[in-house]
């Protein structure tokens, strides 16, 4: 009895210690925005990150309607760039807290009215890949101080069981009276392992992909209340689904996550393996890759007329460490580097495919260069190996098989 007593007390302290454990790792951004606003004022957003013991490079993204523009309050060292559509914080380190708050405010359109959505996706680096988490999407009435709370559109949502053994919900979502005479979209996120079919649109075009449930209206109904129904089924999960949604006025271009995922710029110290993993496209690699360097560093320093290090010349088979590369950024010197790593080697500048390429060290032992790559990601976190054949750069597993056979 007594081996029994500490075999239970032993699972319950690793059960619960699990559960601990895993809410301090997780990672998430919570949201604070106003649910109604008026045209032509301007409120701020709160963003609180929990990262956890996250470090390195990050960056998080909010994808504005038109007629939002974006002010930076407060960015935790971040660089804050506000483009047309989005507002970033770009972090080459992310801050130590473990839980840290930015901000930033956004002016409205006078001309903007009706339901607005906003979605974010926050990027960081861990364990060599890129991890992405989706934001909540939020929802925001703009309208005159009169019409805020007229214009807000209710919806009901009803999911009826149809086959639970099939795995079989059908959805009914009831609007209530809307004023809005204009192009509008439902999107339904609908939890993978199930797919969804039209069953009453009423008037929509309906689609199902990338796990989203969209019916679109050209001009949505004025009717004061209206229902559309449609069927979630799966093969392998039997309980009830998860679904949210949310209504989007207007004809804001809704894009896809594999849009969103393009539309994220890439640290150019990023090894090629984890832009690899992110973007298939060679040229469009190399074009996002060049995006974070220009943006997030032009502000730190400006070299103009200096002097740069070209590699000398070298035979056989050898090893250096890069710590940066951009496509059209003036070149750097010694100083750039300096002043931004604290480093004290020589850098060198190679071009390589149309790149600028930063380079340090030499060395013709691989395990050499393992430990020499390892001092320096201490100062450049994303700093890795690469290798030449008589002045030629290879691949770093060219290199030590072709390394093997003349030995």
């Amino acid at each position: 009895m007594i081996k029994i007593a500490v075999l239970l007390l032993s699972s319950l302290v690793i059960y619960f210690a699990s559960i601990f454990i895993s809410g301090e790792n997780e990672i998430f951004v919570e949201q604070s925005f106003p649910k109604s606003i008026t045209a032509g004022s301007e409120f701020t957003v709160t963003l609180t990150v929990h990262k956890g013991a996250l470090t390195g490079f990050a960056r998080l993204q909010q994808f504005l309607p038109k007629g939002f523009t974006a002010e930076a309050v407060e960015t935790k060292r971040a660089q804050f760039i506000n483009d047309e559509s989005s507002a970033k914080f770009i972090w080459i380190t992310i801050p130590v807290e473990d839980v840290f708050t930015i901000s930033y405010k956004i002016k409205v359109d006078s001309s903007l009215s009706g339901l607005q959505a906003i979605n974010g996706l926050f990027y960081y680096i861990q364990n060599e890949k890129t991890q992405k988490v989706s934001l909540d999407p939020i929802e925001i009435n703009v309208g005159s101080l009169e019409t805020v709370d007229q214009n807000k559109l209710k919806v009901e949502r009803k999911l009826i069981s149809i086959d639970p053994s099939k795995g079989e919900f059908r959805v009914e979502l009831t609007f209530g009276s809307n004023s809005e005479k204009t192009s509008a979209e439902f999107i339904d996120e609908i939890p993978a392992g199930f797919v969804a079919e039209s069953i009453d649109s009423h008037g929509a075009t309906f689609s199902f992909k990338e796990n989203k449930a969209s019916f679109q209206w050209t001009t949505f109904p004025t009717e004061s209340s209206f229902s559309i129904t449609y069927k979630v089924s799966s093969s392998s999960i039997k309980s009830a689904p998860q679904i949210n949604g949310m209504l989007i006025y207007g004809n804001e271009e809704n894009k896809s996550e594999e849009d969103r995922t393009k539309d994220i710029a890439i640290e150019e110290n990023i090894p090629d393996s984890i832009i690899d993993a992110l973007i298939s496209d060679e040229n469009e690699k190399q074009m996002m890759a060049s995006k974070i360097i220009e943006e997030s560093k032009k502000n730190i320093l400006m070299a103009q007329d200096v002097s740069i290090n070209l590699p000398a010349p070298q035979s056989g088979i050898y090893y250096k460490v890069q710590i940066c590369a951009t496509r059209k950024s003036p070149a750097r010197n010694n100083d750039f580097f300096t002043n931004l790593y604290h480093l004290p080697e020589r850098v060198e500048l190679t071009e390589h495919e149309g790149w600028k390429k930063y380079i340090i060290g030499v060395f013709t032992n691989y395990k050499e260069a393992r430990q020499f790559n390892k001092r320096t990601r201490e100062k450049v976190n994303d700093a890795f190996i690469v290798a030449y054949d008589n002045g030629e750069r290879i691949g770093l597993k060219e290199a030590n098989n072709r390394k093997k056979l003349n030995q």
